[in-house]
């Protein structure tokens, strides 16, 4: 250091620098934020560094510490805080060195005599610019200036039909779904969703908790909000704001594939949708107890390929479980992992032996007569317990619901056409198609 002078290492440093040349700090005052970084200057061997005076007056700053330059804010965001440091000027109503003075957009000034964080309200979508400045105790800038410009702005949704147009949206962009989807699982880690509709499937992370609704799966939501982006090459959407469920007990039916299906195919055109992979063997992983274990990856094979089951659901209940030893029809929900694709069973009830239709599979199923012409259908099995029965139309919307302990359901309310009715029975699920006539 200089002589008589103490310094310390601040982490600054230059290459390149000439022989007899050094970085150094010009400026006036007696704290570190009253200088500034000059170029290489010849050594002052004895001295203080050229341009530098400890005994000057500290100069007046004003720098905007939040939001940052460029923020986008969600379409929902109406106020906006913006929070700033003043140094060596204090900041009065007439009392101290002067106040400050800020625009928005333009607009007509507006006189601030504290340093607390300003609220910019009834902000619309667009561009924003706020601009602020210091002025003496009569209202006149500073000589030299000093003043700070923040540009900020707040989204827009783009409005698409469904989930297939939102995974053509761009990343970064905000986006309305108009049209229902439906939850195909969710789990309490980072709150997150899966949810899908006949053209695509979407995963939602929303580890802020911005949807405060409960959702369950089957439930349909519509007017689904938020920030398209993607993780470890797998397409989410960050939620922007809370959903209403517009219909519940939805089902949706697995796309029956092949492992190939899945390695000869862009990871696209499956994920995070539901599908069945049937005849599967599962292998544990290295250094594993044979039991299904979260966050670890298994090795599956079927006839056509191999793959991977990612146990990527925390609140699964076959974690903890045996490997079944035996091959398993497996349905999942299809994820990834830098462009590979990966499955997720969702329950064990997802894990199902080979053989055995998971929705034909109540004993002494009957159904009669069908088509129904006079409103009433006839619904027996072999031990005619209690049922929960759901008719869906053809695009999937449930359109009758009821539990009963009586073989007879009245379903003199639905139009003539066709359907889709799905029965549970003591957790074993039948599905038919219905004509109404």
């Amino acid at each position: 250091p200089a002589s008589g002078m103490t310094s310390e290492d601040i982490g600054v440093a230059e290459t390149g620098v000439p022989v007899g040349y050094s970085l150094q700090l010009g400026g006036a005052g007696t704290v570190y934020t009253n200088f500034t970084w000059q170029e290489a200057m010849e050594n002052t061997f004895g001295a203080v560094n050229t341009n530098q005076n400890f005994g000057g007056v500290p100069q007046p700053a004003l720098t905007i510490t939040s939001p940052n330059e460029g923020w986008m804010f969600s379409p929902e965001v109406t106020d906006v805080e913006v929070a700033f440091s003043v140094q060596n000027f204090v900041v009065a109503n007439g009392t101290g060195d002067g106040n400050i003075q800020w625009t928005l957009d333009g607009g007509a000034a507006v006189a601030k005599y504290d340093t607390d964080p300003i609220t910019l309200t009834g902000l619309t979508s667009g561009d924003h610019t706020f601009y602020m400045e210091l002025v003496d105790n009569s209202a006149n800038p500073l000589d030299p200036p000093v003043n700070a410009t923040l540009h900020f702005s707040i989204a827009t949704y783009t409005d698409v039909a469904n989930l297939a147009a939102l995974r053509g949206g761009t990343e970064g962009e905000y986006y309305r779904v108009t049209g229902e989807v439906f939850v195909t699982y969710t789990q309490a880690y980072r709150n997150q969703k899966w949810c899908q509709d006949a053209t695509a499937g979407i995963k939602i992370d929303d580890d802020p908790g911005v949807i405060t609704t409960a959702l369950a799966e089957g439930d349909g939501v519509i007017n689904l909000k938020g920030r398209l982006s993607s993780y470890n090459d797998v397409l989410q959407l960050k939620p922007s704001a809370d959903v209403s469920v517009n219909s519940s007990g939805n089902v949706v039916d697995p796309e029956v594939i092949t492992l190939a299906d899945l390695a000869s195919k862009s990871l696209a055109d499956y994920e995070s949708e539901l599908v069945k992979i049937q005849a599967v063997n599962i292998s544990d992983y290295e250094g594993g107890d044979g039991t299904f274990q979260t966050g670890k990856n298994y090795p599956i094979t079927d006839a056509s390929g191999e793959l991977t089951i990612r146990t990527e659901f925390h609140d699964a209940d076959y974690i903890g479980t045996a490997l079944p030893a035996d091959a398993r029809d497996y349905v999942c929900i299809v994820g990834g992992y830098n462009g590979t694709a990966q499955v997720t069973p969702r329950s064990l009830s997802d894990i199902i032996t080979v053989g055995i239709n998971e929705y034909d599979n109540i004993a002494g199923f009957t159904m009669y007569p069908n088509p129904v012409t006079d409103g009433t259908l006839f619904i027996t099995t072999q031990n005619n317990l209690e049922k929960t029965i759901q008719i869906f139309d053809v695009l999937g919307k449930k359109v009758f619901q009821a539990a009963t302990g009586s073989n007879r359901i009245d379903i003199a309310d639905l139009h003539n056409g066709l359907y889709i009715i799905r029965v549970n029975e003591a957790g074993h699920i039948a599905t038919r198609k219905l004509v109404i006539k």
